[in-house]
């Protein structure tokens, strides 16, 4: 009669199997409950009370099977050979379309976790496994078990639950032209104007800076406003501190640029709208009066004269 250790000898020199160390370490990989991590542990070992273990040992007087009246109940049996996990295993096959491999005998439970399987159908055979050993002992201790159809759906929840945490899905997003700085027309300039606004200090800044067809950079400024009312009457400030720089630069032909659709939608409607950025607008419209306006054929979407104001090319609102 073998003993455990000799036993686990075998284990360890046996091919596919691993070393003690060896199975630890793949176990620990897995993606399974730790409670099922150590019942595989034990049953590789052979540390689980079955009959036929307890027989060997001079604890039990008996070595079969009480479900099925086999003449050893072993843990390859419980698990694998007994009626009850043989209809299991047919349910698990027809139902999730996971099967058992072929198995060496002396070898098979560590051959389980050595690669002979996916690591999803893994997941689902060990997880099965450990559902049919709590089935035995509810049974030997006299208690109501689940049905067989319930333990299969233990197992497959359980097994595709663990798997989408340890492998989620990467959504993929279609690749997007990262937005670019759109040239005027050649001889003329753009000013870009942006603004940050502090809602709780209702304090702000504008910034603006000015390029020439090429790209190359003319002039640029940043000013702070103690007193702001909105963002939109911010980012008014700021086209009309972009339009006094180029003034001041004695630049004429310039194009505008901001991000702020609302303000584009109040500055196309001055006319017939009216708001809070009016006195804004009407001192920016004054400060391009002397500005050149590019030719009609020429403006194009994010460009715009100095008179009138339109949304960046990739239609930012604030």
């Amino acid at each position: 009669m073998r003993t455990i250790r000799k036993k686990r000898e075998e284990y360890q020199n046996h091919e596919p199997g691993a070393s003690a160390d060896g199975l630890w370490k793949i176990l620990w990989k897995l993606e399974i409950p730790p409670k099922v991590k150590v019942f595989w542990w034990r049953v590789v070992h052979e540390f689980l009370p079955a009959r036929h273990i307890l027989w060997k040992r001079h604890i039990e007087p008996i070595a079969f099977c009480a479900v099925c009246g086999a003449p050893e109940e072993s843990i390859a049996h419980v698990l694998l050979y007994c009626t009850v996990a043989r209809e299991f295993w047919h349910q698990v096959r027809v139902g999730i379309g996971v099967k058992i491999p072929s198995l060496n005998t002396a070898s098979w439970a560590s051959d389980l976790i050595s690669g002979i399987c996916s690591r999803q159908d893994t997941t689902v055979i060990l997880c099965g496994m450990w559902t049919l050993w709590m089935m035995r002992n509810k049974r030997r201790h006299g208690e109501l078990s689940m049905s067989i159809q319930q333990a299969v759906t233990w197992a497959r929840d359980t097994a595709y639950d663990l798997w989408q945490i340890s492998h989620p899905v990467q959504l993929q997003v279609p690749d997007k032209a990262s937005p670019r700085w759109m040239a005027p027309s050649q001889g003329w300039f753009k000013i870009n104007s942006d603004a940050a606004f502090y809602e709780n200090k209702h304090s702000g800044a504008t910034a603006s800076v000015i390029r020439d067809h090429r790209g190359s950079f003319h002039a640029a400024q940043a000013r702070w406003y103690e007193r702001g009312f909105d963002v939109c009457l911010m980012e008014a400030l700021a086209c009309r501190d972009g339009l006094l720089l180029a003034k001041q630069q004695g630049i004429h032909q310039v194009w505008l640029e901001t991000d702020c659709l609302e303000l584009i939608n109040l500055w196309k409607n001055n006319d017939v709208q009216r708001s809070i950025v009016d006195p804004v607008s009407s001192s920016a419209r004054a400060a391009g009066a002397g500005a050149r306006s590019p030719p009609e054929s020429a403006t194009g979407s994010g460009a715009c004269p100095p008179a009138s104001c339109s949304a960046r090319a990739e239609g930012a609102g604030t």
